[in-house]
């Protein structure tokens, strides 16, 4: 198949926060990335931003990122927090969405839009246009809502949202020129709906791993000297937190010199709730919430840990997901410990690449940990091992090329 040598030009359309904020903010910049190392323009267009506590402070509602252009449609780059300012704040960039789309100048046309996780009542309209206007549309899924979401809400409302975010599972196939999941359990998921291999990119974890392996000088005051294993991101159940933390009470009994981090916006309840766990031994003070870092601190946060941890549970959405994360661990050089969920171990080999321990098992945890403290040099090289998976799988350099054919072949 001949491919147009034509530069394209598309925009990635989400909810969520750019350039700073969680996991979806660094998919954003990541899959940008890689079109554009592949001569594809592709800019951001932010439907609907995040509340406030929930990511670090983002203040432009405009810019420039890295050669990647982004815009909160709305123009707010927070979401309000009363329900009536946060209804007229989606309306309104769903309505410049639609602008966006449908009323561009012809040499300024789009050659595609991506939906990132697409909600049918947030990106249905902008959706539907691209249909009517002809604009090839691309379907990004990170996780499947059916699965890992909201099967047991209460109130009707609850469930009636959930309902129609599950339509997008039915819709996306039948609309897209091609769809673009994150992890095998996606991609067995749409094939299954009938979605055909031409049309079907899987687009892993995306990470700068010349980034993360440069040495960090922005020094994490709080944990410089210390001997430490890390947890960085969300602080919730699925992420396996009170399974560490015990795991990590067990260690300390005979690495009384050793801390537990969790980085991340972490609320004070949360905190109260994993140091109880600690409280009754009086070692409370051995597990550290340093807060939200810049990303050059959590590279060398990364860097200076003893081991890094992805313990998620045997859940749904462990299961189809794939943490970034794990990528970013990888790519530091530092020994990952993750739990055997998900597409761990299409990637990672237990004591080659990673150590490997068994989901919601507080033993295997602990035991990785200790193997970690009894085998510092093993341990070093295994981690070493690991960069060299992350460089090789999970690098957006090494996608950008298939990316551009997959996207110019579905046109």
């Amino acid at each position: 198949m001949t491919i147009d040598a034509v530069r394209k030009t598309g925009v990635l359309m989400a909810l969520g926060n750019f350039p700073e904020g969680n996991a979806t903010a660094t998919r954003l910049k990541m899959i940008s990335k890689t079109c554009q190392s592949a001569g594809i323009d592709v800019s951001v267009a932010i439907l609907q931003a995040t509340l406030k506590n929930k990511v670090p402070e983002n203040t432009a509602a405009s810019g420039e990122l890295e050669g990647i252009k982004f815009r909160y449609l709305s123009g707010n780059v927070v979401r309000p927090s009363s329900l009536a300012s946060a209804v007229l704040d989606t309306i309104k960039g769903i309505l410049q969405g639609v602008k966006l789309l449908a009323f561009s100048r012809e040499e300024d046309r789009l050659d595609f839009v991506i939906f990132y996780m697409p909600s049918l009542l947030k990106h249905g309209l902008p959706m539907l246009v691209s249909l009517v206007k002809g604009i090839p549309i691309f379907v990004e899924a990170c996780e499947i809502r059916s699965k890992t979401t909201g099967g047991n809400k209460r109130h009707a409302i609850g469930r009636w949202l959930n309902f129609t975010e599950n339509w997008m599972e039915w819709i996306s196939p039948r609309v897209a020129s091609g769809l673009i999941p994150i992890s095998h359990g996606i991609a067995d998921f749409y094939r299954d709906k009938g979605i055909t291999e031409e049309k079907l990119f899987l687009l892993p974890i995306l990470v700068d791993a010349e980034f993360y392996g440069k040495q960090s000088k922005d020094v994490v005051n709080e944990l410089e000297g210390k001997e430490y294993f890390l947890n960085s991101g969300s602080f919730v159940e699925k992420d396996g937190v009170d399974y560490i933390v015990k795991a990590f009470v067990e260690v300390l009994e005979n690495n009384p010199d050793t801390y537990l981090v969790f980085t991340g916006n972490v609320s004070e309840s949360e905190i109260i709730r994993a140091r109880s766990i600690f409280l009754e031994r009086s070692l409370s003070e051995k597990i550290l919430f340093p807060g939200m870092l810049s990303r050059a601190e959590l590279v060398w946060a990364y860097q200076n840990a003893v081991g890094l941890l992805s313990c998620r549970t045997n859940s749904p959405y462990a299961n189809y997901g794939f943490p970034t994360k794990v990528g970013e661990y990888l790519a530091a050089g530092t020994l990952v410990i993750a739990t055997r969920v998900g597409d761990t171990e299409i990637y990672l080999e237990d004591k080659k690449t990673a150590l490997l321990a068994d989901p919601e098992n507080v033993a295997s945890i602990a035991d990785c940990m200790i193997y970690i403290l009894n085998n510092p040099d093993e341990s070093k090289a295994i981690g070493l091992r690991g960069r060299q998976v992350a460089a090789e799988n999970f690098d957006y350099r090494c996608h950008s090329e298939r990316l551009r054919y997959f996207i110019e072949a579905n046109l």
